[in-house]
């Protein structure tokens, strides 16, 4: 954050229900300044609890409550180590409500007036020493304040409710929470009905809905040209691994105008075969180590295939895995960054009975992702091997869903678990964190966790293949696991473009049903000869977010 910005870049994230008015331009180049200035002092300071609250403050009133929540976070641990006894219950405290439910508009009121009727030393809700209120708890009252914007503006407002009502229990005269109080408990309340218990749906799924807020997909003023676009330098190695592994069957390149839809940048690759394909023959087959699978048991673990009777195992430790290769593979991309490390997202962590298995398979495949970037030794982890060449959607208007668990502390725990410092190593500051989210949700494919043989997966190659309504190629998992096979479909011409689908059953799919799944993810209408009755012959394919399966 302390780079030049591109000022025709900035677009706040920030969604509120309540109105958030963007800086005015001067205000914007005074909290440019005062941002690039924080973010240096954080380099030459990483454990100043006032530099993290400073720079949650401007990245609040920049509009940025996703990144102000991962300062506010590491400012809430900071201040917990300089009062062990009288901050640190704060994370554990919201924990607690989250398993508990949102407290009504009604509990909220009991609760304040019990506490405001409490003399000040009696004043604590946790089990402890009585505590005085000093001067020293100062920061203590403008963090909460500080998260409490931040829920807002994520319209997180079940955690807004629950830390205005640990703002009116520590500080019951303070100004802020009383006059905040009436608006978080009447947006709370108004968005309850959508928190309803659904039948079908399991209780993490509940929680997630209930505790989960939203905010808009943006790219920041101040990334660098080399993340926000590849150069021919990334196309050119990305080239060179795709007719490796196809065998010289086909290759990547920029997509024509000719060839792109009308609102696509010129950063749009695509795969296009480079000698004729006969249907049902391999294209190629893409093995990954950045991926999971629902039930770890008896699996590899890279592929995630059952593994055979006598597994390969590695020096380091006895970790299984179904053939040699998958061993190397692992050895030379992740597995001796988590090798023998605890971990945060494992299902026999208690923390993941809050998870619902699909939030819980995005974030073993994140692990993996930051075990290759670390192991990399990347410099800047966005322009790290594995996941350079991949790219977020910042076009869609919509909101993405953003849970403070999920999106910041659960991340920052695997960060630490893989020892990261995420004061002092600011190369995976709460922006990089997001950005890398935004590459994987746009690009891995799985999911639906709701079978035991499920998988999720970050397949590099696969992931530069475009969607079309009538595509010439399906992939497959081998065995199971995460390795996936791209096959012909049909006969397939010199120079023509490989496309995929991005929809189950899409052959069996009405046109309004498949543009109302893809208007969800792109904003706009699918464009491929299908779509468009072939009024477009010239467009095979459109580059859309990457594949899922609704």
């Amino acid at each position: 954050m302390d780079r030049p910005w591109q000022d025709k870049a900035y677009h706040p994230t920030a969604r509120p229900l309540v109105p958030f008015t963007p800086p005015s331009p001067e205000d914007h180049g005074l909290l440019q300044r005062q941002l690039q200035v924080l973010s240096t002092s954080i380099r030459r300071e990483p454990y100043n609890f006032h530099r993290w609250l400073g720079r949650a403050d401007i990245l609040l009133k920049l509009g940025y409550p996703e990144l102000a929540l991962g300062d506010c976070y590491r400012a809430q641990i900071l201040l917990s180590r300089r009062h062990p006894d009288n901050h640190v219950r704060n994370e554990g405290e919201w924990q607690g409500q989250l398993r508990s439910g949102i407290p009504s508009a009604r509990d909220t009121q009991l609760q304040a007036q019990a506490h405001s009727s409490q003399k000040p030393d009696e004043q604590s809700d946790y089990e402890g020493p009585s505590v005085t209120l000093t001067e020293d708890d100062t920061p203590e009252c403008t963090l909460l304040e500080h998260f409490h914007r931040a829920f807002l503006q994520s319209n997180s407002l079940a955690h807004a409710l629950a830390t205005c009502l640990r703002g009116m229990s520590r500080f019951p005269h303070h100004a802020y929470f009383q006059d905040t109080m009436p608006m978080t408990e009447w947006l709370c309340d108004r968005t309850r009905a959508q928190a309803v218990a659904e039948p079908q749906r399991s209780r993490a799924e509940q929680h997630e809905t209930q505790w989960g807020g939203s905010v808009l997909m943006r790219a920041y003023p101040w990334m660098s040209e080399g993340v926000l676009w590849r150069d021919d330098d990334v196309v050119d190695v990305v080239r060179g691994q795709v007719e490796r592994a196809s065998g010289g069957r086909c290759t990547v390149r920029r997509r024509s105008r000719a060839e792109a839809d009308e609102d696509e940048d010129e950063d749009g690759l695509g795969m296009f075969a480079v000698r004729e394909i006969e249907v049902g023959s391999t294209i190629l087959i893409d093995p990954s180590p950045v991926g999971t699978a629902k039930v770890w048991e008896g699996r590899c673990e890279c592929c995630y295939t059952p593994l055979p009777d006598r597994p390969a195992r590695v020096n380091c430790c006895n970790t299984p895995f179904c053939s040699a290769k998958c061993a190397d593979l692992a050895m030379a991309t992740c597995h001796p960054a988590h090798c023998n490390r605890p971990n945060p997202v494992s299902p026999t962590q208690d923390a993941s009975s809050l998870l619902s298995a699909d939030s819980l398979g995005r974030l073993q495949v994140l692990r993996r992702m930051l075990a290759v970037i670390i192991h990399s030794g990347a410099a800047d982890p966005l322009l790290a091997p594995t996941i350079r060449h991949l790219k977020p959607q910042y076009r869609l208007s919509r909101p993405m869903y953003f849970n403070y668990h999920t999106n910041i502390i659960i991340p920052f725990q695997i960060l630490e678990s893989l020892g990261i410092d995420i004061f002092s190593d600011t190369r995976f500051d709460t922006w990089v964190l997001h950005t890398i989210v935004l590459r994987l949700n746009n690009n891995q494919h799985g999911g639906d966790f709701g079978t035991e043989d499920k998988t999720m997966a970050l397949s590099p190659l696969y992931s530069l293949f475009n969607h079309s309504c009538a595509p010439n190629v399906i992939y497959r998992n081998v065995r199971g696991g995460t390795t996936v096979e791209m096959v012909a479909e049909r006969n397939v011409g010199f120079g023509q473009e490989l496309c995929i689908s991005y929809l189950s059953d899409v052959g069996e799919r009405p046109r309004a049903e498949r543009q109302a799944l893809m208007e969800a993810w792109i904003g706009g209408e699918c464009q491929c000869d299908r779509c468009t009755g072939g009024t477009k012959g010239w467009m095979s394919s459109i580059v859309l977010p990457g594949p899922q399966t609704p």
